[in-house]
């Protein structure tokens, strides 16, 4: 098995902010509004350049969002065909798991209305020795 497959086979919980779990320690919660706006994650989860597998859910109001290696772009909840600005659908309270290209740490991100408090966290395992 490779350490990719591992991490994704090994989701973890959620680890509490500040509890020194080797870089696993880091719960994200990320005010979203109706305006596409840029979030640079790198300097919030140390841990996002490597690839890992995150975990992804919306408070609120379903969020639309892409993710870019630079601050820049928008998305929007209307887009069509396969322009600039199409982003995907994260459905109110129901939690998504992927894998961040490298380099891209620039989250873009809207909602079609309201507020939206989008909660990430690093959940992939790259090894048993890893956690805690």
């Amino acid at each position: 098995m490779s350490s990719v497959e591992y991490e994704a086979a090994n989701i973890i919980a959620p680890v509490l902010n500040g509890s020194g779990a080797k870089g696993r320690d880091r719960i994200l919660a990320i005010e979203i509004t109706d305006t596409s706006a840029r979030v640079d994650l790198s300097g919030l989860i140390p841990e996002i350049g490597n690839g890992h597998y995150l975990t992804a859910m919306a408070d609120g109001a379903d969020v639309y969002f892409a993710f870019n290696n630079a601050d820049s772009g928008t998305v929007d909840d209307a887009a069509t065909d396969d322009g600039a600005t199409v982003c995907w659908k994260l459905p109110v309270d129901q939690p998504q798991h992927f894998r961040l290209v490298q380099n891209f740490h620039w989250l873009v991100a809207k909602t079609a209305s309201g507020t939206a408090l989008l909660r990430i966290y690093v959940s992939g395992c790259v090894s048993a020795e890893e956690v805690l």
